[in-house]
């Protein structure tokens, strides 16, 4: 267990964290009326990684958005171990909703899509347990993860194919936790937690530095 400010996460999560915030920096979508359709796509090639706009109590890497502006976003919520990692709490969507945001999308772990007023970004997102991302194509639902597999049946190569076919990639392998991270659709959470060998698949959680 590594303790991370006010918030206990798994030491696996703690060890892939970092690597979950580098990348681009796509600028932020506009609000629209409605999303399109979700891109079926599970080709690997399409994944879409996106990058933070608030945690850690701070605009992240940017200028802070003009007020007033109307945004979609992505927030995701960081859990304890004694809380579910498969989808966001009665008090995530309280809290969202309490900042006058729309709930556009529910992801298969702690996260929603909303829509929302770039004024009520920074108090959603005030402190540890609560990061805001950018979205860079609103047609997908992707997001960095990580997937433990089972004592005493480390992953092999089966594992890692299983993963790419359900529109995954992998990013780094690490042999001594038996685990690895990646990128995977959202829709593809539940079909990879099914496998025998999987112990838990979680979205990557924010990293709030001391």
């Amino acid at each position: 267990m590594i303790r991370l400010r006010r918030l206990r996460i798994p030491a696996l999560s703690a060890a892939l964290v970092v690597a979950s915030l580098l990348g681009c920096h796509p600028s932020t979508a506009t609000s629209v009326s409605g999303l399109p359709p979700a891109d079926p796509n599970l080709d690997p090639s399409r994944l879409v990684v996106n990058a933070p706009l608030h945690m850690c109590g701070r605009w992240w890497n940017r200028e802070p958005l003009p007020n007033g502006r109307w945004i979609v976003a992505d927030v995701l919520f960081a859990t304890t171990l004694t809380e579910p990692s498969d989808r966001p709490q009665n008090k995530h969507e309280a809290r969202v909703r309490s900042r006058g945001a729309t709930i556009l999308h529910t992801f298969q772990f702690p996260a929603y899509r909303i829509r929302i007023l770039s004024d009520s970004v920074p108090s959603l997102a005030d402190y540890d347990f609560v990061a805001v991302f950018e979205v860079a194509d609103l047609s997908r639902y992707d997001w960095k993860m990580l997937v433990s597999y089972s004592p005493g049946r480390p992953f092999d190569l089966h594992d890692e194919q299983r993963l790419v076919s359900l529109g995954g990639k992998i990013t780094a392998r690490w042999l001594a936790l038996n685990a690895l991270a990646g990128v995977l659709p959202d829709r593809s959470f539940s079909a990879l937690r099914s496998e025998k060998n999987v112990r838990i698949v979680q979205a990557s959680a924010p990293f709030c530095p001391d």
